[in-house]
């Protein structure tokens, strides 16, 4: 399993448990997992394949860190 697949499986095991403080408050797993997954699909829906170079301006937010969760 590369790097991204192990990642990936580590948001469903425990989705409940706290992954990420944003701005006092915490975010779970699944909440992480849940962006990423929408991530995925707004990627696939424009035509942007596995394969496709994406670059990712990361700030201090949940959509960001799930959108590099999602590469």
């Amino acid at each position: 399993m590369d790097v991204s697949g192990e990642i990936r499986a580590r948001l469903t095991t425990r989705p409940e448990a706290k992954a990420l403080e944003i701005d006092g408050n915490w975010r779970t797993w699944g909440e992480v997992n849940d962006v990423v997954c929408r991530s995925d699909a707004v990627l696939d829906a424009a035509g942007i394949g596995e394969s496709t170079p994406v670059g990712v301006i990361g700030r201090n937010r949940l959509t960001h860190m799930a959108a590099i969760l999602a590469l």
